[in-house]
């Protein structure tokens, strides 16, 4: 198994390096330099800070979500979820399946199960959106009224299915 993990390690390195060469080998190095030059060493720490309670409180949340059947930590569960935001950045929502997958491996739990777990968290989060939508965006006005329009059939969509679910756990 050691050789397996060392393979692994590097083929994941050389994806990295593939993908990060293909993401900069356009770059106008010169733009990036001034750009750079202007940013603020204090706000950059602080987005970076952002992003990482960012992944923790993602790992955090799902560890809540998948407690009823598989005990496992915030850090067990964090490479999962780290691979599963990668993956998404190549295919969007691959990466949930390779989320539940590694998960699945790690915590000895049928992959199907922690699925139904990124499914309710997906729920939630589109709820999240669609609650800034509703509360906050159309009161302000200036949205375009088909959005309006869709974004109160999306509100009563998610609400009967909301409905759904807690009549289906009580």
């Amino acid at each position: 198994m050691p050789g397996r993990r060392a393979f692994l390690l590097l083929a994941g390195a050389a994806l990295g390096a593939l993908f990060l060469w293909l993401a900069v080998r356009k770059l106008d190095w010169a733009a990036f330099g001034t750009a750079l030059s202007h940013a603020h060493p204090g706000e950059i720490a602080l987005g970076v800070a952002c992003l990482l309670a960012y992944y923790v409180v993602k790992a955090l949340r799902w560890r809540y979500l998948v407690e009823p059947f598989a005990r496992a930590s915030v850090r067990e569960l964090m490479p999962a979820v780290l691979a599963g935001l990668a993956g998404n950045f190549l295919f969007p929502h691959v990466g949930e399946f390779a989320r539940a997958v590694l998960a699945g491996r790690l915590l000895k739990t049928p992959p199907g199960a922690l699925l139904g777990s990124i499914a309710i968290e997906r729920f939630f989060d589109f709820l999240a959106l669609l609650t800034i939508v509703l509360a906050i965006l159309l009161p302000l006005g200036g949205m375009d009224d088909d959005i309006r329009a869709a974004s109160y059939f999306v509100a009563i969509l998610s609400a009967a299915i909301l409905a759904a679910v807690v009549l289906f756990v009580v």
